[in-house]
């Protein structure tokens, strides 16, 4: 990534690509951004104990594994953990890229302290 989110649209389009595209001249700034995908954003919204290093790097989001107290089968990562993170993200993009321009402006400030 070049330093700003991409809107959802752009993220959406990336993770409709074939995995090819990331491999061609000049998309090094796409595969960044994937790579953020999977290993922050989705580590997020998910949470470390179902797609954390442990899992991540190694499986797939859709894949099963025994989990909990009972050894349970259980997706990494449903279709509506990633939906419900991509809604997140659609509704609350502008609102962070503020709070870091804030941040930056005046790294003491916070965005709860009154105007």
């Amino acid at each position: 990534m070049t330093g700003t989110l991409p809107t959802s649209d752009e993220l959406w389009k990336l993770l409709n690509q074939d995995p090819e595209h990331f491999e061609k001249p000049g998309q090094e700034n796409d595969k960044e951004t994937l790579i953020w995908y999977y290993d922050c954003w989705l580590t997020a919204v998910v949470g470390k104990v179902y797609w954390g290093e442990k899992y991540r790097h190694y499986k797939l989001e859709t894949d099963k594994v025994p989990m909990g107290k009972d050894k349970k089968e259980r997706s990494l990562c449903s279709a509506a953990d990633v939906a419900f993170g991509l809604l997140t993200y659609d509704n609350c993009r502008d609102r962070w890229i503020a709070m870091f321009e804030l941040k930056k402006r005046d790294p003491g400030k916070s965005i709860c302290d009154p105007v």
